[in-house]
């Protein structure tokens, strides 16, 4: 039965789960019992740090081993609004499962056996390319900064408007997060791909060879060096990008197959660099961040406008997790407060911009690309930084310390 709750509940078209749990094998556990890929958005192994997850999720799957009481388990969901279920262990008996069950916050109790059903049952039963939104409701808070990484962060970088940079950023950003001292995928979902040409390397392997054979091995032998950025090719003609999209949003070839085996493979952070627009749906329901890239004109602002609303509204991703950037700014355009303005007469939670890029022709002129070298003024690389401190916590591109753990198809870094 649900429960008044604290705060508004959020969108679970899609379910995006969070683990709460002391057993470092916990993941495991929950990802073999589904049997699918899952939309993760990170894991707590104690109470203190579950609340971190509460704005990013949808549902939480919770241990019943994390807590010794039910006032405990209580006090733990009294701030979030999703659907909790709980997993009682073996040793833990019917009597114990039943408080449970009438605790506040709880809307499942399940036994190891019993979760293969109830996470199929939480899934969405057919999957389908998401609409735009007709109606807007004022329900959510202000947009703030998100939490500082503590796990697997799949980002894409996307916009209605073509032509804007999104290649060049999602390269950038990649190149950020290793700098960080994260281990990072890019990977090109454009037709024709200009991902690696644009760092020097080859249009093959690539994407459409993994979908032929959508194995963990066989991705990382299509994957190429960017100098300590790893990065995957997208598609060589559009028949081939047809091929991919008609399964993207489903089955082993889906796109959060893909990004679930990065994970598995033990990339910290994915970049998608969504530059054709037939992915753009698959691409936002397997991300847990969103870089908006748009322009400050009148038809950006329409553009951001009508992808602020995709992303949110249709496909729930979180506001704190969609990180707005303006490129290509010129003297005639508008100004950030002209631009909000216009933009939040539609949606009033549009979030301000990180940065806003001047344009710089110099970024047009030809280069020798190679793998690993930055392209940008220090300005755009500036800026990069910025965003980069949004996505992944912290200040700067200082590598990051301490020891890396492994937790199922999910890497924590813990502080030295």
């Amino acid at each position: 039965m649900n429960r008044a709750r604290n705060g508004t509940p959020p969108d679970s078209s899609t379910p995006r789960f969070g683990l709460i749990s002391p057993q470092s094998d916990f993941g495991d556990f929950v990802q073999q019992a589904a049997d699918m890929p899952l939309a993760w958005v990170g894991f707590a192994a104690t109470p203190a740090e579950a609340p971190a997850l509460y704005d990013q999720c949808s549902h939480v799957i919770l241990d019943l081993n994390t807590v010794g009481s039910t006032e405990d388990l209580a006090e733990l969901l009294a701030p979030f609004a999703g659907h909790v279920l709980v997993v009682a262990q073996s040793n833990h008996n019917l009597q114990v499962r039943e408080a449970v069950a009438q605790t506040p916050g709880v809307h499942q109790v399940v036994t190891p056996a019993e979760l293969p059903a109830a996470l199929r049952q939480l899934q969405p039963a057919s999957p389908t390319y998401p609409q735009f939104a007709e109606v807007w409701a004022d329900t959510e808070p202000p947009h703030a900064p998100g939490p500082i990484m503590s796990g697997w962060k799949c980002v894409a970088v996307w916009g209605l408007e073509g032509g804007v940079g999104k290649t060049r950023l999602a390269r950038a950003l990649g190149q950020d997060c290793v700098r960080r001292g994260q281990r990072a995928l890019a990977i090109g979902l454009g037709c024709p791909d200009v991902l690696p040409l644009g760092a020097g390397l080859d249009p093959e392997p690539n994407l459409g060879h993994w979908a032929r054979h959508p194995q963990p091995d066989i991705l990382q032998r299509q994957v190429q060096a960017d100098g300590d950025l790893d990065l995957l090719a997208g598609f060589l003609s559009p028949p081939a990008l047809d091929r991919f999209a008609a399964q993207a949003l489903q089955g082993e070839t889906s796109l959060s197959a893909l990004t679930m085996q990065t994970a598995h493979l033990g990339y910290a952070g994915v970049l998608l660099d969504v530059s054709a627009q037939e992915l753009a749906g698959p691409a936002l329901q397997c991300c847990n961040a969103l870089v908006l890239l748009g322009t400050a004109t009148a038809q950006g602002a329409v553009a951001v406008v009508e992808a602020f609303r995709l992303a949110h509204g249709d496909v729930g991703l979180p506001m704190t997790q969609i990180h707005l950037a303006l490129n290509r700014c010129r003297p005639h355009h508008l100004s950030q407060d002209q631009f909000l303005r216009i933009v939040r007469t539609a949606v009033k939670e549009i979030p301000a911009p990180i940065v806003m890029l001047a344009e710089d022709e110099t970024q047009e002129e030809a280069r020798t690309p190679r793998p690993g070298a930055p392209w940008g003024s220090s300005a755009w690389n500036q800026s990069v930084e910025r965003i980069g401190d949004r996505l992944w916590g912290g200040t700067g591109a200082a590598p990051a310390t301490g020891v890396v753990r492994r937790f199922g198809p999910l890497v924590f870094r813990q502080g030295a």
